[in-house]
């Protein structure tokens, strides 16, 4: 069985402090009351029905930021331009 039908589509990135990083896979990313949850859906084998299973949770005070991944370079994939002290990190290569 692949990763991805496993745990989920999508890629997602979590930075727990400035030097640790977590790559997940999920096809839900929540943040309620603070925790962050990743999920994926299935169909229960019983019923039919679609469930939500959590793959991973990140308690509050203990993640930084999340984002969509590319599976590529891990970098973040709905950004076309990020700028950080007046450089644009797409021209010099994408530093996290």
């Amino acid at each position: 069985m692949s990763v991805e039908k496993k745990y989920g589509t999508y890629y997602w990135c979590v930075r727990i402090s400035k030097d640790e990083e977590a790559y997940v896979h999920a096809d839900i990313a929540e943040v309620l009351n603070g925790t962050l949850f990743f999920a994926r859906k299935r169909k229960n084998k019983e019923t039919g029905k679609d469930e939500i299973q959590v793959n991973l949770a990140f308690a509050s005070g203990h993640w930084e930021s999340f984002y969509a991944a590319s599976v590529v370079d891990g970098c973040p994939i709905a950004v076309e331009h990020w700028i950080r002290n007046g450089q644009d990190l797409a021209k010099i290569g994408f530093s996290k």
